[in-house]
């Protein structure tokens, strides 16, 4: 009286991975004859390697995935969290790389692949871990060195944003004021009036 049956999916998407691991064991799904339906549509598909033939079954997958995560959604919020707790350490190692290397050229995408992730995923699970993007940290890092060097050097502005990491003063003087209130030089005049200078 009981029909019972089992399904391997795999893939070598992490994150989705994650969200096909988070699924329960053994369930029940109200669409199963629909699953069932997409999943001979595929087995019967011509198997012969032609372009068609290889998008009809990735398109039936997708759709029995979606049926199957949108029975589940807590798969996916799952598939979420562990990843950045997966990653916590490579992201933490990124973030500390930014900030010792702020001052110079960074290429986002390379230090994504040297984490090992796809840029794309990389932002991602670096911005839902710390709330900001690589960009909008690194970009904080080098406001914060500037801030330093105005506070203890007198070097013209120009080139401490190029210490900064900024390849242009004007470009600079926008992000600082935007951060901070005050351009470069109304910062380095503040805090000279506090020290009574």
């Amino acid at each position: 009286p009981y029909r019972c049956y089992r399904f391997h999916l795999s893939t070598q998407d992490p994150q989705l991975m994650k969200a096909l691991d988070a699924l329960p064991t053994f369930a029940q799904h109200p669409e199963m004859p629909r699953i069932l339906e997409l999943c001979k549509k595929a087995c019967y598909v011509d198997q012969r390697s032609t372009l068609n033939a290889q998008f009809e079954i990735y398109s039936y997958v997708t759709m029995i995935l979606t049926l199957l995560l949108r029975q589940y959604p807590d798969a996916l919020v799952a598939a979420d969290k562990g990843n950045v707790r997966r990653h916590e350490q490579m992201l933490l190692d990124a973030d500390n790389y930014l900030r010792d290397h702020c001052d110079e050229n960074i290429d986002l995408a390379q230090v994504a692949k040297d984490s090992g992730l796809h840029p794309t995923y990389f932002q991602k699970l670096f911005t839902e871990a710390f709330g900001s993007s690589p960009a909008q940290k690194l970009i904080t890092y080098r406001i914060g060195r500037a801030r330093g060097l105005l506070h203890d050097d007198n070097r013209p502005i120009s080139e401490i944003a190029r210490m900064c990491g900024f390849s242009y003063q004007s470009y600079f003087c926008r992000v600082f004021k935007r951060m901070t209130k005050q351009t470069p030089s109304q910062y380095r005049q503040s805090l000279r009036k506090r020290r009574g200078q």
